[in-house]
């Protein structure tokens, strides 16, 4: 792991007097200072793992800045454009090295380290993780729909990782694709229906960076229309579905590119000292839809196309760059449920997919899938699952995660089927 950048007696002064203004800049906001004195506690007082000292007081700063960013809480714009001064003063001023400076904070075991690609894209280190239990529960899900008769499928869905760039070279270690792979082998053995996406990239020629924003975890919605033809061939193929896959070209689609508008996660993170706002597409249907659609968070039911019903046109609306969140305008975001019901597509068939946040760009155009297709955010949802499946009886149940989801700690969260 990187070491820390030594830091001369100014540093050290300018350190504790950023840390000062950024605590009382919490105190003017919304961030949860609480939360944030009790991990400080745990990790710097009464025995922590760490000692107290001119780092810990330089991580704490930095840590303040990344809940302010991250939560998206800020109120007022100079508390952000402050923020920004001592991420500049830190790359700028003080020579600090390249890793240590575009993460923010001394590299260590959290992953949520952000880390540059050789084409410029950003992306979140991933560490070794233990992933069989994740699997366990995936397979004795599928066997359990299985045996009520229904199909099930698992679209593991890739992270953006690739080739880092060169400043990287023996200071850090991604494992991104050795998760994968192990998931991969994993699932093969245990014989469960899946599709992994980053097979299908490297059997298709495609280059995996395409497919993502540059500055967020997420895939952009191009990509998540790739996914989705991926997805519904593999229910063509083994739960009998008869999906017309050309609603995925992107010839069908008017695209409409709103200009240095979107910075994503990780891009919040770093801010706009390390890079700067991307183009963001949203994805119009040239052909019409009509659809029913029932949304949790507004508890209400939406009636027309796509773009009246899947589209959260008001999240564009939001002025400020690190409030906004462009990419939730894609099926409303992450909510616990969403029934929706295409009414030009009588077939029959009821699809369920529990989902997390990579595939909210894919939730509109999935309603080609099916008359029926249910989203169910298990983070979210706050119900039987196993109760929703035997009231509203699915022919078929998937799974869209990525890939490096799979590991112990997101067990209660995300892989509690029941």
């Amino acid at each position: 792991m990187a070491e820390p950048s030594q830091k001369n007696p100014q540093m050290r002064l300018f350190s504790i007097f950023f840390f000062v203004l950024l605590a009382l800049l919490c105190l003017r906001s919304a961030v949860p200072v609480g939360r944030a004195l009790r991990d400080w506690k745990r990790t710097y007082f009464n025995g922590g793992e760490k000692a107290l000292s001119i780092q810990a007081v330089d991580d704490m700063a930095a840590d303040l800045e990344d809940r302010i960013a991250d939560n998206i809480l800020v109120q007022h714009p100079w508390q952000m454009k402050f923020v920004l001064l001592h991420k500049a003063y830190q790359r700028y001023g003080q020579g600090m090295n390249l890793t240590t400076a575009l993460s923010g904070t001394v590299l260590d075991e959290s992953e949520d380290v952000v880390v540059k690609r050789a084409d410029g894209k950003l992306t979140y280190l991933m560490t070794d993780a233990e992933v069989s239990g994740t699997v366990e529960r995936i397979t004795e899900f599928s066997r359990a729909m299985e045996a009520e008769g229904r199909h099930f499928l698992l679209l593991a869905t890739p992270n953006k990782t690739g080739t880092l760039a060169p400043e990287y070279a023996g200071v850090v270690e991604d494992y991104t694709v050795p998760r994968e792979e192990r998931v991969n082998a994993l699932l093969r053995e245990a014989g469960v229906n899946f599709v992994s996406c980053s097979e299908k990239i490297a059997e298709e020629g495609i280059d995996l960076g395409s497919l993502f924003f540059k500055t967020d975890h997420h895939w952009s919605p191009l990509g998540g229309l790739w996914a989705c033809r991926v997805f519904s061939e593999a229910l063509n193929e083994t739960a009998g579905y008869s999906i017309d896959t050309s609603y995925f070209d992107e010839s069908q689609y008017d695209i409409q590119w709103r200009e240095n508008f979107f910075l994503g996660s990780q891009g919040r993170k770093v801010t706009e000292v390390y890079v700067g706002p991307e183009d963001f597409p949203i994805l119009l249907p040239r052909y019409d839809t009509n659809l029913e659609v029932y949304h949790s968070s507004l508890n209400a039911t939406l009636t027309g196309s796509i773009q009246e019903t899947m589209m959260n046109w008001s999240a564009l609306d939001v002025e400020s760059l690190y409030k906004r969140n462009a990419y939730g305008m894609y099926g409303y975001g992450d909510e616990g449920l969403i029934q929706m019901h295409n009414l030009d597509q009588p077939d029959g068939h009821r699809l369920l997919i529990i989902k997390i946040s990579v595939a909210d760009c894919m939730a509109p155009y999935l309603c080609h899938a099916a008359e029926y297709v249910d989203f169910i955010d298990l983070r979210l949802f706050g119900e039987s699952l196993r109760d929703y499946i035997q009231r509203t009886n699915p022919d078929t149940v998937a799974v869209i995660y990525q890939g490096t989801t799979f590991e112990e700690k997101n067990l209660d969260a995300l892989f509690t089927f029941e």
